[in-house]
């Protein structure tokens, strides 16, 4: 699947409140768009990890991990 094809995750979830979803439920790709950037760390094995909250006064985090 190419990336333009996965659904913004806004319209698929409340992602205000991701906890009332099961783990099915998320067991499929989406966007993350006008997400941001809260902190990025590489890990022992070159992983990046990225911290993104979907608005600048949200307390939900979401957490991306990819090689590059």
């Amino acid at each position: 699947m190419v990336a333009d094809e996965y659904p913004d995750i806004r319209a698929k979830f409340d992602v205000s409140d991701m906890s009332q979803y099961s783990d099915e439920d998320l067991s499929f790709p989406v966007k993350l768009t006008k997400f941001y950037v809260q902190e990025t760390h590489k890990d022992r094995i070159g992983s990046y990890h990225y911290l993104l909250p979907p608005s600048q006064d949200s307390d939900q985090y979401f957490l991306l991990v990819s090689n590059d």
